[in-house]
């Protein structure tokens, strides 16, 4: 008994079964393969992160005109996701001053009106979040976690090219 005994036929060419079971068992794979990298890369991107003033104009405008319009219906209009956030440079120092921080992360997280905010926290050289312990309070620990942004809208900046 043969392992792809089968064939399968298209018009006036045949294609063999197996080809088709090959191609399930690799695409399978990939997404296999592909999950598993992406969940244990444990470094830290290489890129400076810079891009030009231009490139930001355009990302910032193609946000703001479609930000709502990605929205479902019934959450268009109520500010759900914001232009922008402001965060003190003191709690930024704070954050990049943690032990071994290498990095900075930022979540996006959503409060109980259902309105979206910036998470930061840092990042170690192998790419793993460093967090306080669960039973710590604000006071005291060197680990923080910055949220609580000036959100925009309501409180937004002076106009600029990246948000007009």
């Amino acid at each position: 008994m043969a392992l792809f005994p089968r064939e399968r036929s298209h018009d006036d060419a045949k294609i063999p079964y197996y080809y088709a079971v090959f191609f399930k068992i690799i695409t399978s794979s990939c997404h296999f393969i592909k999950s598993f990298f992406m969940n244990t890369i444990k470094t830290l991107p290489t890129n400076d992160h810079l891009i030009s003033l231009q490139h930001a104009v355009d990302m910032t405008a193609r946000y703001r005109l479609n930000k709502e319009a990605i929205l479902a219906t019934e959450y268009r209009d109520k500010n759900i996701l914001p232009t922008s956030e402001t965060f003190n440079r003191s709690a930024i120092e704070k954050l990049l001053s943690e032990k071994d921080c290498a990095a900075i992360r930022i979540y996006y997280g959503m409060d109980e009106t259902e309105r979206s905010h910036a998470i930061l926290v840092g990042v170690n050289a192998s790419n793993e979040d460093i967090l306080p312990s669960s039973t710590n309070t604000l006071s005291g620990s060197d680990e923080v976690i910055l949220e609580e942004g000036q959100r925009c809208p309501d409180i937004c900046p002076e106009k600029s090219p990246l948000n007009s």
